[in-house]
């Protein structure tokens, strides 16, 4: 099995008790107003950015549990 390129960052665990969120989109300008309008929010914290569903496959199994939603 070949495996799937990396094309998602990651950041550092949020703080206990916020929601630590991937934003997954294939446009860049969505990614980054979806993750403005998230952050504008003091309980939520995007971790994740992928630009398809295999980079946030990758990403989600990478972060091993540092991703909620």
């Amino acid at each position: 099995m070949t495996p799937l390129p990396a094309r998602a960052s990651l950041a550092s665990p949020s703080v206990a008790g916020m929601a630590r969120v991937m934003v997954c989109d294939d446009s860049a300008v969505i990614r980054s107003a979806v993750s403005r309008m998230l952050e504008e929010d003091p309980d939520i914290r995007v971790v994740a950015r992928a630009t398809d569903g295999r980079a946030a496959l990758t990403a989600l199994h990478q972060a091993a549990g540092t991703i909620d939603v």
